[in-house]
């Protein structure tokens, strides 16, 4: 790629917390080409239907679920385990990813799916790249939830 592609690739990942070094690793993982299938590969690898999330945060070691609504919200109902960390109170929010371990993995989901997708990219700004985004929140939940 001439430099001028390769900060053009740069700038369109940034907002999916993905370096062009790693952007380069899943290209080649996935052996394909073009800027425009990575970048969705970047975005389904976060994004996890119910079924994978689920399967994916039991198989791991070290999972930690995250709710990113708000108290009211969680008060009302919340998956088994999931510790509160609110998107919606910024400096709290940021103050909680900031004590995040990098090396655990994240199963992170709200209400419908995009406040938990915009609290993945954060989290992958910071440093953390397993970070999985619950698709259809917990409003399309089959699980447990605790009221």
């Amino acid at each position: 790629m001439r430099t001028s592609e390769t900060e053009s690739v740069s700038k369109a990942l940034k907002p999916f917390g993905v370096s062009f070094q790693q952007f380069n690793v899943l290209r080649i993982l996935r052996g394909q080409k073009g800027v425009a299938a990575n970048l969705s590969t970047v975005h389904e690898i976060m994004d996890l239907s119910q079924d994978k999330w689920t399967e994916n945060q039991k198989s791991e070691s070290v999972s930690i679920i995250l709710d990113v609504r708000t108290p009211e919200e969680f008060i009302e109902g919340h998956i088994p385990n999931a510790e509160l960390i609110d998107i919606r109170s910024p400096q709290e929010f940021m103050n909680k990813v900031n004590d995040l371990e990098v090396s655990n993995s994240y199963y992170i989901y709200c209400r419908s799916g995009a406040r938990s997708a915009q609290a993945c990219q954060i989290l992958k700004q910071k440093g953390i790249v397993n970070c999985y985004n619950l698709l259809g929140g917990i409003i399309e939940w089959k699980g447990e939830i605790i009221s």
